[in-house]
């Protein structure tokens, strides 16, 4: 347990005291953000911070040539993105900072959450402050140059600029690529972003960039489609169920695949029937229940993954 506000350091890791769901705390991933740049301003010498997601996976060699032609002064660099109101930010999956401007940020932080009427939108907020306060630059003067055709047009400072040819965007449904055709490294790209919810993947894309440099071979992926009736008999019955997280693993525990259940009747029990559909580089064995309620989740349900409550999915 970390104590609120504060970090703790673990190997590559970074615990933050804050939240963990944002149903706790709606600023909890803009506070994480804000107390590990400072954390890591006061204990490390880094000149530039990038930010990333869970699901962002990041080729080290491509991003240092990468840095080798920015300018790390006043650096505020990513994925151009808008809200609804056409307020333009840069995407949260992945934020570069250089020091001068993570320390700014760091210096500013209660400002910076108190500017925040997006709650669990950080890139959002964090993009509004600095427009306001670092570039001066009206929204829709940043809109107009980050979706400009041709695009990267020069801004009047090193702010919102963006890095489309950095960047894959992997996380659209299988059902409209095909992930394991299509989910291969290109030349010049350092940032690749997958679907939270289909973490067999990254792991599958993971295989594909090492391959040259091991003698691991590549999984062989499976497209598993079927419908699986669940093993609910220990779930505690109660009515104000929000999600319940799905995930399925192999024989060695690890995850290949995950979607989690908000159909308003399975939370009900009124049905235990699921649709599974995705790509698995290995069998799947046992799947996992995580309930949540308003006051958090309650415990973790292994099941094993039983023939005869599976049967072949007409979708």
């Amino acid at each position: 347990w970390v104590p609120e506000g504060e970090v703790r350091e673990h190997h590559d890791l970074l615990l933050v005291g804050a939240a963990d769901l944002i149903h706790h705390q709606s600023d909890a991933i803009l506070r994480k953000r804000l107390l590990s740049l400072q954390h890591l301003l006061a204990e490390h010498d880094h000149d530039a911070f990038l930010l990333l997601c869970a699901s962002s996976y990041i080729d080290q060699d491509e991003f240092s040539t990468f840095l080798q032609n920015v300018d790390l002064t006043t650096a505020f660099h990513g994925i151009p993105n808008a809200t609804d109101h056409d307020e333009p930010f840069l995407s949260g999956s992945c934020m570069l900072f250089s020091r001068d401007l993570a320390e700014q940020l760091v210096n500013n932080a209660d400002a910076v959450i108190a500017g925040g009427d997006y709650q669990y939108a950080d890139d959002v907020t964090i993009a509004r402050w600095i427009a306001e306060n670092i570039s001066h630059q009206q929204p829709h003067e940043i809109m107009d140059r980050l979706f400009a055709h041709p695009a990267q047009l020069p801004g009047p400072d090193n702010t919102f600029q963006s890095f489309p040819a950095s960047f894959q965007d992997f996380t659209i449904p299988p059902t409209d690529r095909s992930p394991t055709e299509q989910h291969q490294p290109v030349d010049g790209c350092f940032h690749y972003h997958f679907a939270t919810a289909r973490p067999a993947e990254m792991r599958a894309f993971h295989h594909r960039m090492t391959k040259r440099e091991t003698a691991e071979p590549v999984v062989a992926e499976q497209h598993l489609r079927f419908v699986l009736d669940l093993d609910t008999s220990a779930i505690e019955r109660r009515p104000d169920y929000d999600i319940w997280v799905f995930a399925m693993f192999d024989q060695a525990g690890n995850e290949l695949w995950r979607n989690d259940i908000t159909d308003p009747d399975v939370l009900a029990f009124r049905s235990t029937t699921v649709h599974v559909d995705g790509v698995f580089p290995a069998t799947p064995t046992s799947y996992l229940l995580w309930p949540r309620t308003p006051d958090g989740f309650s415990n973790r349900i292994v099941l094993p993954l039983e023939p005869s409550r599976t049967r072949a999915s007409s979708h």
